[in-house]
């Protein structure tokens, strides 16, 4: 259903998204788009379009800043990205921007930017913020880089000021993983405490399972007789498409075509996995992991991982599981492609900081590692 308003300007109804879409064309060619909860809320923002639009603040030369770009920009972003990509921008967007946040467009120059990013590099060393910092300057760099770029193509700058700055570089990967005596310890210490996210650690460790992959595995993807356990979707947070302003835990396809695939449970896993859909009787759709019912939020079993094992003296998260069930692996059986395969890794080069020895099949690593496993 549209609703057209003030000649190019219109709301829309998405059904699947369950709000309202306004776009509104501009003099200069420009189309922004917005979504709101509310049909009111949507004509408050259309008719607000117009009037600064008119009023020359919304064109080339003028003194729009770069926070109301963003606003335009990241809410079409919205409509060409993954919602788990749109939220990490709307993060970094939020939390490393401040400095140069109310800048003027066209004030925002090359010098400008290169100090920006400095003094991010410099804060995260002197902070220590939680999140990767070289990795976070750099996803902060593409970001403004291609919301600038946006600006260029819409015209609302001439030429990009980011041009002739360098990508920031960030340090070769190293896999952190637990040593066998350190894996055998924390395995132990989670199964005496009854908790249902420790089965989501066992899929972790001895499939190699992202969390969310973990976390979003549905008993209908699992087949008990073969222990063939298809990995298609994975549980991530997203915003939450009403409007509310929350979160949402939804299932979504990965990111790349490699991450689909089929692994599969042996042993003691493979028997854990029967007995715990005779207790649960869960139906097809139903989550192998869930907290009285509910799917179990990523960050909430991150922090539950970390709490549980800090009294043990070893730092453990699931992707240090993942590192570590890739490193048994790759010690006992094989092949770095078969492996690779395995972990749904697009490009084996994220599997060989890994490797040491060769391998054969994927069913012959999936063995192998429960057995490793079982035998700590």
């Amino acid at each position: 259903m549209n609703r057209r308003m003030n000649g190019e300007g219109s709301i829309h109804w998405l059904e699947s998204r369950s709000a309202y879409r306004a776009q509104v064309t501009l003099r200069d060619g420009r189309r922004p788009i917005r979504q709101f909860p509310t049909r009111s809320a949507a004509a408050k923002w259309v008719k607000e379009q117009y009037q600064r639009d008119a009023r020359g603040e919304l064109h080339r030369g003028t003194k729009t800043t770069l926070a109301e770009w963003m606003d335009v920009w990241l809410a079409e972003r919205v409509q060409t990205r993954r919602p788990a990509t749109v939220a990490t921008d709307q993060v970094h967007w939020r939390n490393h921007f401040d400095p140069i946040r109310d800048h003027p467009l066209s004030k925002l120059s090359t010098p400008r930017i290169r100090a920006w990013l400095e003094s991010l590099d410099r804060s995260f060393v002197t902070e220590v913020r939680p999140m990767g910092q070289p990795h976070t300057v750099r996803s902060c760099f593409s970001l403004l880089h291609a919301a600038l770029g946006a600006a260029v193509e819409r015209g609302l700058l001439e030429a990009h000021p980011m041009a002739r700055l360098k990508r920031p570089a960030v340090p070769k990967a190293r896999p952190k993983y637990l040593a066998p005596d350190d894996l055998r310890v924390v395995l132990a210490h989670l199964r005496e405490t009854g908790d249902p996210r420790e089965l989501a650690v066992q899929l972790m460790v001895r499939l190699g399972l992202r969390r969310g992959e973990a976390l979003g595995l549905a008993w209908g993807d699992v087949d008990l007789e073969t222990g063939r356990i298809m990995i298609r979707l994975q549980l991530q947070k997203i915003p939450d498409p009403k409007g509310s302003g929350g979160m949402v835990l939804v299932r979504v396809q990965p990111k790349t075509d490699a991450s689909v695939r089929m692994v599969r449970a042996s042993g003691s896993l493979l028997d854990r996995l029967r007995s715990e859909r005779a207790r649960s009787g869960g139906s097809e759709s139903s989550l192998v992991v869930e907290m009285n019912g509910r799917p179990v939020d990523p960050d909430v079993l991150t922090r539950w991982l970390a709490r549980e094992t800090a009294p043990l003296g070893i730092r453990c998260s699931p992707h240090r599981l993942r590192h570590t069930a890739a490193t048994l692996m790759l010690n006992e059986v094989g092949s770095i492609a078969t492996v690779s395969n395995f972990l749904g890794h697009s490009d084996i080069k994220m599997t060989s900081v890994y490797a040491r020895v060769l391998a054969e099949t994927t069913d012959a690593a999936a063995e192998a590692l429960g057995a490793v496993v079982d035998g700590l």
